[in-house]
Parts: structure tokens; C-alpha cells; sequence
């Protein structure tokens, strides 16, 4: 029976992951984990909390030469499959909510920001066209470090 203290995204995560895949885990890691998935806010780790654990102490200064398993590597790509539906899921949400012409108002916008061309817009080019737009003191708040 599972523990309150889980919500099914974690029950999730946990039947995904194969048992010869959690064996490399170390017991320091799997104690941080499930820290970190806590259920309940109260109990669960801080980012702080998480930078003080034993496992970051142990393994500030050691590689990880585990190499990834054929499941891990599929996880991965389903994930990146999941999250193309889900940016073009938005498009479509934003496509049905904006006219036409603010539509290519926001275009123009982006491609603007976008210096480099390559359809991303970098943490760099984020606060550039802040800056433009509201000047230095506000970019600096809205872009956050």
C-alpha cells in the first residue's frame, strides 16, 4: 500500500525506474531523493537543505563513469517527445487566443530579441530586450538571476 506522503507523479517516477537502474544508486542519493519528493512542503528538502546533504559532500569531487542504461536514454527521449507536445499544445493554446496581427506583433517582438537567429531566446537576450523595452533597473528585476 503506498504511503500518504507520495502524490502520483512521484509513485510514477518510482515504478519507471527498472531495479538494475537503482541499484547504482547509492544509498546517500536515494536518502537525498527521497527527501527531495516529499509530499508534504513541510517536510520536504529546501534547494539549501539539499546543497548541505552528506551525499553533495561525498560526490563534490568524484565523476559519475555510470554509464546509462538503454531504458534511461528512452526516458529520456520520451520526455523530450512530452515536452515537443506539450510546446506545441501552447502554441495552439496561444494561436486561438491572439489575433493575427498581434500574433506577428509578437513575432516581430521575438525575432528581435532573437540575435542570433537560432529561434531560442537565451537568458542574455531575455534581459537585452527587457532592457529595451523598460530599461536596466526593471530588466534587472524581471530576469531574474
Amino acid at each position: 500500500m503506498l504511503k500518504k506522503e507520495y502524490s502520483s507523479f512521484q509513485v510514477y517516477i518510482f515504478l519507471t525506474i527498472l531495479e538494475e537502474e537503482w541499484e547504482v544508486i547509492s544509498k546517500e542519493a536515494k536518502d537525498l531523493i527521497s527527501k527531495m519528493l516529499k509530499y508534504d512542503p513541510k517536510l520536504r528538502y529546501s534547494a539549501e537543505e539539499c546543497l548541505k546533504h552528506g551525499w553533495f559532500k561525498t560526490n563534490e569531487n568524484t565523476k559519475n563513469n555510470v554509464p546509462l542504461s538503454k531504458t534511461t536514454i528512452e526516458n529520456m527521449r520520451q520526455f523530450k517527445r512530452e515536452n515537443k507536445l506539450e510546446q506545441a499544445t501552447i502554441t495552439f493554446i496561444i494561436t486561438q487566443m491572439v489575433t493575427k496581427e498581434e500574433r506577428n506583433q509578437l513575432l516581430a517582438q521575438f525575432q528581435s530579441w532573437d540575435k542570433d537567429g537560432n529561434g531560442v531566446l537565451s537568458k542574455d537576450e531575455i534581459f537585452d530586450g527587457y532592457k529595451q523595452l523598460y530599461g536596466d533597473f526593471q530588466a534587472k528585476e524581471q530576469v531574474v538571476s
